[in-house]
């Protein structure tokens, strides 16, 4: 199937602050497609796969962020429930300048369980969603010309390759890295404009309320959504978890890191 023969492309994103779904945008522009472009939030929390179907003539862009180094479980759960018929797909992984580690080797490993056939991989820096001044306003405008020079050294490869040729290569290492078990690292401030904002679009569903207002239960995986869309900036990390994440991107703050391309 050649790219020109593309039917669709499907957008699958889970972007909860918004960054890896621009740095997505930015390289499927640089397809210079004229295919429509269809959007799939993986991180909405009424998701369902019953919304989606992939043609075996669609391409398909998995744009996930990089949570400590794995791919969000939540994600790949989600990933799992589409049929993905042969279809072709590229993988674009976002970092907070730090490091990506297995992420790209488990999106692609859930590509093809769940029937995609990877072609080609992006390492892409993102603004840092817990320390917004680590990477501050990546994707940027150089970053957007890197992603449609990438786009097209990906469309000229699809453009001589049959499906058979395609063994994708992507960094990382089995078993994958091991995370620490999920806890709550947002809590709720006192200035609240009770307009359940954060409540309804948590990708989780790990904000509830009571009488008492507005609470974050241990199945948070601090993506930072609730941070990023609330209209007062109620939310934020504890004063412990901003103090630790401080510590552990300190040497990236001054460091530019450059996207990767794998084919």
């Amino acid at each position: 199937m050649g790219i020109k023969s593309i039917s669709k492309v499907l957008n699958i994103c889970f972007s909860p602050t918004g960054a890896t779904k621009k740095a997505a945008e930015f390289l499927i522009s640089g397809l210079g497609l004229r295919s429509e472009t269809e959007f799939v939030d993986l991180s909405d929390p009424d998701f369902q796969k019953d919304s989606i179907s992939v043609d075996r003539d669609d391409l398909c862009v998995l744009a996930l962020p990089s949570f400590k180094g794995r791919a969000p479980a939540e994600a790949m759960e989600r990933l799992e429930m589409i049929d993905g018929n042969n279809a072709l797909m590229i993988l674009l992984c976002s970092y907070g300048n730090r490091e990506y580690e297995d992420t790209l080797l488990e999106m692609r490993d859930g590509a093809v369980k769940a029937g995609f056939i990877p072609v080609a991989g992006v390492a892409a820096v993102t603004e840092h969603s817990k320390l917004r001044s680590v990477a501050k306003g990546r994707p940027d405008d150089a970053d957007e010309e890197t992603l449609a020079a990438f786009a097209e050294k990906i469309f000229n490869e699809l453009s001589t390759k049959e499906d058979s040729e395609y063994n994708l290569f992507v960094p990382g290492n089995y078993p994958y890295k091991v995370l620490p078990e999920s806890y709550a690292t947002i809590v709720h401030g006192g200035d609240c404009l009770d307009c359940e904002a954060c409540l309804k679009k948590c990708p989780v569903r790990a904000i509830y309320k009571d009488k008492d207002g507005y609470h974050t239960g241990a199945n948070c995986i601090g993506c930072m959504r609730c941070v990023a869309i609330c209209p007062k900036g109620n939310r934020r990390m504890t004063e412990s978890e901003e103090i630790f994440i401080s510590k552990i991107l300190s040497d990236s703050k001054n460091i530019r890191k450059e996207y990767e391309l794998f084919l």
